[in-house]
């Protein structure tokens, strides 16, 4: 997913880059960077890619709009989404072992249904999707970020 910000006036970076033409092009590459990470998800280690996916399929189960590519006038699904990056990113390791943990265990209870992660997506919505989705554990992580109107979808542990 991703936003379309504001354009980066370059003319803005061009006398700098006349006076020395290696900090002009760096300073509009930091720029290019620091605006980029503004509109896309960002993960800094990449090692954690795999969960975060994983928690982003879980997140995306919540909602009617399964089938990428969506096209939204709004920021909240981007935003969700940032969020779960940013607190992958944040989490010690313990807690993102947790949460890896809880998602292998998810995995293997789908498997004895003869489902993946990705049918969670899938519709119609059933009675085995709600469910797993009412697995309480999995969304401990995204308790933490929701907004006051989202806190008691799901009851804490």
């Amino acid at each position: 997913m991703l936003r379309i910000g504001e354009p980066i006036k370059v003319v803005d970076y061009y006398t700098e880059y006349l006076k020395d033409a290696k900090t002009g092009h760096e300073a509009l590459l930091d720029i290019t960077f620091n605006k980029m990470k503004e509109n896309i998800i960002h993960l800094e280690n990449q090692n954690r890619v795999t969960v975060m996916e994983d928690l982003f399929i879980i997140e995306r189960a919540k909602t009617k709009t399964t089938y990428l590519p969506v096209y939204l006038n709004n920021n909240i699904k981007l935003d969700n989404e940032k969020s779960i990056a940013k607190y992958l990113d944040n989490c010690n390791d313990a807690q993102f072992d947790k949460i890896r943990a809880d998602i292998a265990i998810l995995k293997k209870e789908l498997e004895k249904q003869h489902l993946t992660i990705n049918d969670l997506t899938k519709s119609p919505y059933n009675i085995t999707k709600n469910f797993i989705m009412d697995y309480r554990s999995y969304f401990q992580i995204f308790l933490l970020k929701q907004k006051s109107n989202r806190k008691n979808l799901y009851p804490r542990s």
